[in-house]
């Protein structure tokens, strides 16, 4: 290119140029003039680089929020231990069932016993029982006499005679067997127990196991025999 042509065209890239510069010059002025009139608060805040840069005004202190419950011991309730359970108590009919009672309907005879015991974890202890045949479900035996079940209204408690321990409560079920053919007795015991109540140191007990017992005779005052075998939770 020579030297006639080279010069105009040197002079119209000068003229664009100017021109460009002009332009950005108008649009950033009034991009900061856009800028200035929002305020500050209403400016999107701008995402942190990585930087390092560290403030030099005061922080505010923000309230500690402390977690509910702090003041527990931080011990949870104990697990009932299981234990062995035995208990054999010797009384006596405190009232006996009605007579002939077998034979009129609905054939359920409810003897009441009490008398003095013992048992694991209670010590000495007054014996109470309920104790119901139904004799609607008796079968006969090879032997002689009649058996039967127990109703699930069947109970024994237990009542320490120092105070403080707490009482327990057996569900019984099982057969009792009669020699005689017409007042059923005496009868002979053949079950199982369920703790289904207690009270103090025995609140929420459980248990199973068998028990066994005998009653001498119909009548009140006699002599009646009761054991329990088996476990104990509490």
């Amino acid at each position: 290119m020579d030297i006639t042509t080279f010069t105009p065209t040197r002079e119209r890239l000068k003229t664009l140029a100017t021109r460009r510069g002009v332009v950005g010059g108008l649009v950033g002025a009034t991009l900061a003039a856009l800028a200035g009139s929002v305020p500050a608060d209403a400016r999107p805040s701008r995402k942190g680089g990585g930087g390092k840069r560290k403030g030099k005004g005061k922080g505010v202190d923000k309230p500690v929020v402390q977690s509910p419950g702090g003041s527990g011991t931080g011990v949870g309730p104990a697990k009932p231990k299981t234990r062995g359970f035995n208990a054999e108590a010797l009384g006596r009919v405190a009232t006996p069932a009605t007579l002939n009672c077998q034979f009129i309907e609905p054939r359920q005879c409810t003897t009441l016993f009490a008398g003095p015991g013992t048992a694991d974890h209670l010590g000495e202890l007054e014996f109470s029982s309920s104790l119901t045949a139904d004799w609607s479900k008796a079968t006969e035996q090879v032997t002689g006499g009649y058996c039967t079940q127990l109703t699930e209204s069947s109970t024994a408690t237990f009542t320490p005679t120092s105070t403080g321990k707490g009482t327990l409560t057996l569900e019984l079920i099982g057969t009792v067997c009669g020699s005689g053919t017409e007042t059923g007795y005496p009868l002979v015991l053949n079950g199982a127990y369920t703790i289904t109540a207690g009270t103090n140191r025995f609140e929420g007990a459980t248990g199973i196991g068998t028990v066994t017992g005998s009653v001498e005779g119909a009548g009140e005052g006699a002599a009646a025999s009761f054991t329990a075998t088996g476990k104990i939770a509490y």
